[in-house]
């Protein structure tokens, strides 16, 4: 996954501190997937797990900074939710053009030859 931290805030002052963002990446807003300190902006990739289960929420990203800002950003996605729907026609498939051409094929008397 990749994202962006924009910081625009002129750092030449001794008064503010050293810029430190913690970006959190969630899914449904319960299950953390990735938690990371940056001490810069820019932009970044970081690796996400994928979860093995059907499941579809929103991918919620958090970005905390020094002073404890929060600002967030968030995308659908859906995990493996229409695998099955393909899975189930590619096994099927065989089956419906066997039945087919069984039903509808004229009928020949003669032997296949060899």
């Amino acid at each position: 996954m990749q994202f962006e931290i924009v910081d625009r805030r002129k750092t030449t002052s001794q008064a503010h501190p050293s810029p430190r963002y913690t970006v959190k990446i969630f899914l449904g807003g319960s299950r953390q997937l990735h938690q990371e300190v940056f001490t810069y902006p820019g932009t970044f990739s970081v690796t996400v797990p994928c979860p093995t289960e059907r499941i579809s929420g929103v991918v919620v990203v958090e970005v905390t900074n020094e002073v404890m800002e929060k600002f967030t950003d968030s995308f659908s996605v859906s995990f493996n939710t229409y695998f099955y729907r393909i899975f189930k026609w590619l096994v099927a498939l065989p089956f419906l053009a066997m039945g087919f051409f069984v039903l509808f094929v004229k009928k020949s008397d003669l032997p296949l030859p060899l």
